[in-house]
């Protein structure tokens, strides 16, 4: 009897030591995915592009990836508040509300993502001069659920490489973007006989740090 007991605790034991192992691979954990490229234009069309939904829209990864996305702006966009909802066959749904905006280069927000994947945490936006361009990082910050966890690690990836992977696309349009607005800004201004406006001076930028 006591040889039984004893087996039993013993597979008990290894049952929980199985099912802790299983829930430190593929538990809820916390994650920071960081991006960072350079734009060459003064300060202030890059943040334009940064600083709203609507703006964000124009290079946003979710476009890029799921062109039939539904999106719909609630609240007062480019204040803190504003709330930026999608849904589409691709992308899946999911939403951001502004938690932070400044006028030190900063676009912050909290975001919640429901299909195909749970996830919710902070997007933050950043851009500080640095050796005559605009260095811009994005970083998400969150926690995915067990389950987003298993599902991803059975298809051989993860939710930090999906979200880097939007990150880089989004940044490389947002570059994109920016420069061609101010090539167009140069091209009307030669047009007109004006003098384009100087670059913003660095000393009145403030670098903001992820936390």
């Amino acid at each position: 009897m006591k040889r039984i007991i004893l087996i039993v605790l013993l597979l008990l034991l290894v049952l929980a030591g199985v099912a802790a192992a299983l829930y430190y691979t593929i538990g809820e954990r916390e994650f920071l995915v960081k991006k960072e490229t350079q734009i060459s234009t003064p300060s202030g069309f890059t943040f334009r592009n940064m600083s709203s939904f609507e703006t964000i829209l124009r290079w946003s990864p979710i476009k890029q990836i799921d062109p039939n996305v539904e999106t719909k702006i609630l609240g007062n966009d480019g204040f803190e508040g504003g709330i930026l909802v999608w849904d589409g066959p691709k992308i899946g749904k999911g939403e951001e509300k502004i938690i932070g905006i400044g006028p030190f280069f900063f676009f912050e927000t909290h975001m919640k993502l429901f299909e195909p994947y749970q996830m919710e945490g902070t997007s933050s936006i950043q851009m500080h001069f640095e050796a005559g361009t605009n260095d811009v990082i994005w970083g998400i910050k969150g926690k995915n659920s067990v389950w987003t966890t298993f599902k991803l690690m059975l298809q051989g990836t993860s939710l930090e490489k999906i979200l880097g992977d939007r990150i880089e696309l989004g940044l490389k349009k947002f570059q994109e973007v920016s420069e061609n607005d101010y090539l167009e800004y140069l091209k009307k201004q030669a047009e007109q006989g004006d003098q384009p406006k100087p670059r913003l001076d660095p000393s009145e930028m403030k670098v903001i740090k992820l936390k």
